[in-house]
């Protein structure tokens, strides 16, 4: 399990940063840039599971995956988030009520561990195959 989200964890920062370079070049892309890589970092750490083990995940394991993914995923946003703020990146973040940050994490969390586990059960698929 830790070699997964060490997988997931370096292909996710990998990909936002490209992405966040390709966002200032084509502004279409926005804060899609999140999920992309949220969704590159579940696929292709799947594919390197399911190429190392030879079997596709279950789907105990990929709910685990997911959820644990999840959480590295909102400690960095969350960690992300208060350094921008201590450096005065968001002056307007503390007029934000607590109910709206709690929704928005909820709702981020859901997205999140749906997504993990939608891509990585497909990156498994894909890896175990015998060729």
């Amino acid at each position: 399990m830790l070699r997964v989200i060490f997988d997931f964890v370096w292909i996710a920062i990998l990909a936002s940063i490209t992405m966040g370079l390709l966002s200032s070049v084509i502004p279409a892309i926005g804060q899609s840039g999140t999920f992309i890589s949220t969704m590159s970092g579940a696929l292709i750490s799947g594919f390197l599971h399911g190429r190392r083990t030879g079997v596709m995940a279950t789907n105990a394991f990929s709910w685990q995956v997911a959820a644990v993914a999840t959480v590295v995923m909102l400690a960095m946003s969350a960690a992300l988030i208060e350094g921008m703020r201590r450096a005065g990146g968001f002056a307007d973040l503390g007029e934000i009520s607590v109910g709206a940050y709690a929704l928005g994490i909820g709702v981020v969390g859901v997205l999140t561990l749906l997504v993990v586990r939608v891509f990585f059960r497909m990156g498994t698929k894909q890896g175990a195959v015998k060729r």
